[in-house]
């Protein structure tokens, strides 16, 4: 089966996703991640169940493990909607969620394949296409809004910004939902010899996607514990930033000032490294942040190429809260880790001689009690706190292995 055949068939699924959905009473809870493509999705997941008439209430989570799984259970809702989260935690939901409420994963990330009559689990990597490269979260949420019809094509904004994650332009079904937000004039796209700028035009003015991709997730994950969230989902939800505007300012400057801070000590102390594996630990440096943000800077971090070792994993570290915003307080001291690895290391992973990021951080966590996920080129988990060093070996000793 080719390519395109794959598409139909995902496009197909996403009709009898919506047809289920349409089918449920209730309340809803939405579960979405803290970055501009899970903010997005859950706009999207929102926009979509008030259009079928559906309830719901909306938590944004960092990550998706059993502890934090317990809290959703608990919640006293009817179904669960989870956007641009879960998918690689979907055995874990299935086997923690209880009673016979229904479960929807829409999402992008390397996929669990689960047998439960109640999870309809939306992912193009269970139809063997790439999420790192055919969707991303928040476009996977509106394949499924848009078969609502013409009026879900205002929707089609969100998943052009939710996209700009992806590297390069916009392409397969983020390029569709493109086409589709500028038939309904949400985003206008110009071409010049210096190359082509896309802009969403539902604010006051005309704004980058990928600017507004950037202020969204600054106020998801840097905001995360001030209500960050909330803020970036009403700026998607009502089309207005007139609100959230000086707050990303301000956490913008609080980030930059965190990340300066951090790379010079990379830079006079250097990183811990092994053979196949380099880290740092900012532990509570990043305090009342989220910690996508140990994400982000590990990303920033992959391209200082005087400061990292270009055939090495780089993991970075940060102490995580226990408080979760909307559901309550998870157990035990964690931390949060962050894999990317080295702009030119990524070839080696893609040609099959090295292992993929998802594989490592997945296993690694696991056998050190705690949960990882991702992509073939990054991948984040969470790990008990004093199990950080065993993780580190695990995951160097893994690496270490040639791909099956």
């Amino acid at each position: 089966m080719n390519e395109m055949e794959k598409k139909e068939i995902f496009l197909k699924e996403s009709e009898k996703v919506l047809k289920k959905l349409k089918g449920e009473s209730g309340i809803a809870l939405i579960i979405h991640h803290d970055d501009a493509d899970g903010i997005c999705s859950g706009a999207i997941a929102a926009k979509m169940l008030e259009m079928l008439g559906l309830k719901y209430h909306v938590v944004c989570v960092e990550k998706v493990f059993p502890e934090v799984i317990k809290l959703i259970d608990e919640t006293k809702v009817d179904f669960f909607v989870f956007t641009d989260i879960g998918s690689g935690a979907a055995s874990k939901i299935s086997k923690m969620i209880t009673g016979d409420r229904s479960i929807y994963i829409m999402d992008h990330h390397d996929a669990e394949r689960v047998e439960d009559p109640r999870l309809t689990h939306f992912n193009p990597e269970l139809f063997g296409l790439s999420g790192e490269v055919i969707a991303s979260g928040a476009t996977v949420t509106y394949l499924v809004a848009r078969n609502l019809g013409e009026d879900a094509k205002k929707l089609a904004w969100m998943a052009v910004v939710g996209a700009a994650e992806i590297p390069g332009r916009l392409d397969h079904f983020n390029w569709l939902a493109f086409q589709d937000a500028q038939e309904v004039g949400d985003v206008e796209r110009t071409v010049t010899p210096r190359g082509e700028s896309i802009r969403v035009k539902v604010f006051r003015k005309p704004i980058s996607y990928k600017s507004l991709n950037t202020s969204l997730t600054i106020l998801g994950s840097v905001g995360y514990y001030r209500d960050g969230p909330q803020l970036a989902l009403s700026a998607c939800f009502f089309r207005d930033l007139s609100e959230a505007e000086k707050e990303i300012k301000k956490l913008e400057k609080e980030r930059k000032e965190k990340f300066d801070k951090v790379m010079e000590r990379i830079k006079e102390d250097g990183l811990f490294a092994l053979r196949n594996v380099q880290w740092f630990d900012v532990e509570d440096e990043f305090k009342n942040m989220g910690t996508k943000t140990i994400g982000t800077f590990t990303s920033k971090l992959r391209f200082k190429l005087r400061l990292i070792h270009g055939k090495k994993y780089i993991l970075g570290f940060m102490n995580m809260s226990n408080i979760i915003p909307g559901l309550g307080e998870i157990k035990g001291r964690w931390k949060k880790v962050s894999v990317r690895v080295p702009f030119k290391f990524e070839e080696l992973i893609h040609a099959g001689s090295k292992q993929p990021v998802s594989a490592l951080i997945v296993a690694a966590a696991y056998h050190n009690g705690g949960y990882g996920d991702g992509h073939d080129i990054a991948g984040s988990g969470v790990v008990p706190y004093e199990n950080k060093q065993s993780f580190i070996e695990m995951f160097e000793s893994l690496a270490a292995e040639k791909p099956k």
